[in-house]
């Protein structure tokens, strides 16, 4: 799969987001509807977004937000 700013992106707290073209910015979860890393984000998405940050930064898999799985990061084909 071509990775495309429009592709839709997996998130880790379950839901998939698409690409907001009537904003024309952002993506947008199918779920609750946020923008995602709005203001409005729900704190359990938020709370799983910055989980797998900290787990990368300690040294950990990171999130493959295009796959929706977790990922080396050694290992990424950008």
């Amino acid at each position: 799969m071509t990775k495309e700013w429009y592709n839709p992106i997996k998130l880790p707290c379950g839901g998939t987001a698409y690409f907001d073209e009537g904003a024309g910015y952002g993506y947008r979860c199918e779920l609750c509807m946020a923008v995602v890393g709005s203001i409005g984000m729900p704190n359990r998405c938020r709370e799983e977004q910055e989980k797998w940050d900290m787990w990368a930064k300690l040294g950990g898999k990171e999130w493959d937000f295009y796959e929706g799985v977790e990922h080396d990061r050694l290992q990424r084909n950008c």
